[in-house]
């Protein structure tokens, strides 16, 4: 029989992993718009988008966005984060309210827009392809788990 504690976190670890793969997936479909090399959010935003969705409740809920939290979990540097964070909201992957003088601190929520989305399931749903596009469904409740408290 199946520990129930340990389904639950194999359920959390596979909605992680796919939520991971969807952000770089997207990441590599945007590389050289717009003239870049990289793609719309580098490896740094991707970085940064999978450590914050290790927060419990962050796609559903604002949660705390601390630089020193980030460069600490991340090992990146505190501008590179600045510049990802920057990156993820322009393309709406995340939301920020606050102000970094504010004493309250900054908030942030992360999303999975559609655009994101769409190319997550284009680059997976092409011939040759090693894997085939995750259902949106699967991916709501992926979402769903990532959503619980901790």
């Amino acid at each position: 029989m199946t520990d129930p504690d340990k389904s639950n976190d194999q359920h959390y670890f596979d909605a992680l992993k796919l939520v991971e793969w969807i952000v770089m997936a997207f990441d590599i479909e945007t590389k050289g718009e717009g003239g870049r090399n990289s793609g719309a959010i580098g490896m740094s935003g991707c970085r940064v988008f999978n450590t914050l969705a290790r927060k419990p409740g962050a796609f559903v809920r604002l949660v705390p966005l601390r630089y020193s939290e980030l460069v600490e979990e991340s090992g990146l540097s505190r501008s590179t984060i600045g510049h990802a964070v920057d990156r993820l909201i322009e393309h709406l992957l995340l939301s920020v309210v606050g102000r970094s003088g504010d004493p309250t601190g900054r908030m942030a929520m992360l999303h999975l827009p559609p655009r994101v989305l769409s190319l997550y399931e284009r680059r997976e749903g092409r011939p040759g392809s090693s894997r085939e596009p995750v259902p949106r469904a699967e991916v709501a409740k992926a979402l769903a788990v990532l959503s619980r408290e901790a």
